[in-house]
């Protein structure tokens, strides 16, 4: 039993206990509503957090900026994340040529990737210490730098593809497997009247299916040897954004120029035999409305009846685009359907890229991969000639189908080179329903003189 001092000394002791939580409580109370509090919950690293709705840097560096579902964040918010991934890349590019951190090697497929832990590495370098951990710590995070290999293996490359226009006219499919079947639906059906207790007759659902089989895109630039540690943060970032916009150049001509089946023109390597592309799928249904002949000229008249060739497939326009190259655009300005932002509003220019104006209600995008030295057949002659074309494409029924979205490594050369490489690689495929009698949603018009 407890003397009474004892219970004094007890006593005493969990008032103060119970005044120093009390004095706690203030504490943070009076913390979050000063104004320093204010400031870091208002910094830009908070406001990218919750725009991307994450919890801390991890999470953050694993966005994909460019999903669909962050629409709303503004160009602003979603540059500040990508200039946080170009600094850790580029500082584990520096660790890799100047800290010997071991290069990452590129396997066939994703799952056969080495990535190499430079945590350490990270860490020796100036440029780590002095512009990476503060850049960090922004963000508020107490991490140690060894996830960093991890999610910059993981990290999606797509948001280095903003600024793309044909490329993002239509929808990335991710495929689980390669090759993989995507269900689509050919058809609808349609509500018939059923009378009392009568069984209704069964309909089926048309379904069909597009069929991927990817193809590996890369492209490697190399490091010069003039290269030192105080210049790499300025050239590295360079040579990484080269070698990932030549993944986007690469999709885009194919999409217009491809011809996989192509053995006389085009290089064994070139990026145009990696499928079929829409000037060939149009050609190739030409007896169905799938070309029409400009003879010489662009004219009103003409892109009406271009238009009308599609069918019930050319009819909405938010569902379609024109595709031109410079010399078609040029022409198109000076006709009677051409509309231009002020006129047409604002509207779809903020939801397609590369939007320069409207024909007949449908957005124009110009693309520098469109041939403007074409015959008037709208081949590709082996002696230049002087016409080019224009397409017209429903968007909703051809798909990107995306095996291995753009991965950016360093590496080392062949040892005879005693050099290293930044290189981009990516798993591809583009597909569209099957262009026939009953299907014309890509029109090709050729023979418009340059």
């Amino acid at each position: 039993m407890k003397t009474g001092t004892e219970l004094e000394l007890a006593l005493s002791f969990k008032e103060r206990v119970t005044e120093l939580e009390r004095q706690n409580e203030a504490y943070k109370k009076q913390l979050i509503s000063s104004p320093l509090a204010g400031q870091r919950e208002n910094s830009d690293e908070k406001r990218a957090m919750r725009s991307f709705n994450v919890s801390n840097i991890k999470k953050l560096l694993e966005v994909n900026t460019c999903d669909p579902k962050f629409k709303h964040v503004p160009d602003e918010v979603k540059q500040q994340v990508i200039n946080l991934k170009e600094t850790v890349d580029t500082a584990r590019a520096i660790a890799v040529c100047y800290y010997g951190g071991k290069a990452d090697r590129i396997g066939r497929t994703e799952k056969e990737d080495k990535i190499q832990n430079l945590s350490k590495e990270l860490e020796a370098s100036p440029f780590g210490k002095e512009v990476m951990l503060p850049m960090m710590k922004a963000y508020t995070t107490g991490a140690n730098p060894d996830w960093l290999s991890e999610i910059t293996a993981a990290a999606y490359m797509a948001e280095f593809e903003l600024d793309r226009k044909v490329t993002g006219l239509f929808r990335d499919t991710p495929m689980p497997s390669n090759p993989y079947h995507h269900p689509t639906q050919d058809g609808t059906t349609t509500a018939r009247i059923i009378g009392e207790n009568v069984t209704i007759t069964e309909a089926s659902f048309p379904t069909g299916r597009l069929t991927f089989d990817s193809t590996k895109l890369g492209q490697f630039a190399v490091i010069p040897e003039e290269m030192n540690e105080d210049s790499a943060p300025s050239i590295i970032p360079t040579i990484r954004e080269d070698v990932i916009s030549a993944q986007e150049r690469a999709y885009e001509t194919a999409i217009i120029n491809g011809n996989a089946a192509d053995l006389v023109a085009l290089a064994a390597d070139d990026a145009r035999k990696a499928w079929d592309g829409l000037r060939k799928l149009g050609a190739d249904n030409s007896a169905f409305g799938g070309t029409f002949d400009f003879t010489g000229t662009l004219t009103d008249a003409g892109m009406k009846a271009m238009k009308k060739q599609g069918g019930k497939f050319t009819v909405n326009p938010s569902a379609l685009a024109w595709i031109a190259s410079a010399s078609t655009y040029h022409q198109m300005t000076g006709l009677e359907v051409f509309s231009t932002a002020e006129k047409f509003g604002n509207t779809l220019f903020t939801n397609l890229t590369g939007v320069l104006g409207a024909a007949l209600g449908i957005p124009v995008i110009i693309s520098e991969f469109y041939p403007e030295t074409l015959d008037a057949t709208g081949i590709d002659p082996f002696a230049p000639s002087t016409f080019t074309g224009l397409i017209l494409v429903n968007r909703q029924r051809f798909f990107m189908g995306t095996r291995r979205p753009i991965r950016v490594r360093v590496m080392a050369d062949l040892p005879q080179n005693d050099r290293m490489l930044m290189s981009s690689y990516s798993r591809k495929d583009f597909q569209g329903r099957v262009q026939s009698a009953s299907e014309t949603s890509v029109v090709v018009g050729f023979n418009i003189a340059s």
